[in-house]
């Protein structure tokens, strides 16, 4: 378990991973409850059939941020064309 650990530092620390992942997730939260508002879905309301649609949105606009990524021409998580 200790190696894993120390696996996931050395991950962190010298790729973008992180920024990567975090940027995803920031996005998906963004676009995932302004669709909810836009369709009408109280935010607290989980039992509404409509979350599936709300999900997908939110999936779509965070895999921008992943082929922003692996983008070579873009180097804003430090991909750089070589």
């Amino acid at each position: 378990m200790n190696n894993i650990w120390t696996a996931v530092k050395y991950i962190a620390a010298n790729t973008q991973i992180d920024e990567i992942a975090l940027d995803f997730v920031k996005t998906f939260l963004t676009v995932s409850i302004s669709v909810a508002l836009g369709l009408g879905i109280p935010l607290l309301d989980v039992t509404a059939g409509d979350w599936r649609t709300v999900l997908s949105a939110g999936l779509a606009s965070g895999l921008g941020i992943v082929v922003k990524a692996l983008d070579r021409d873009n180097s804003a998580y430090g991909l750089q064309k070589k």
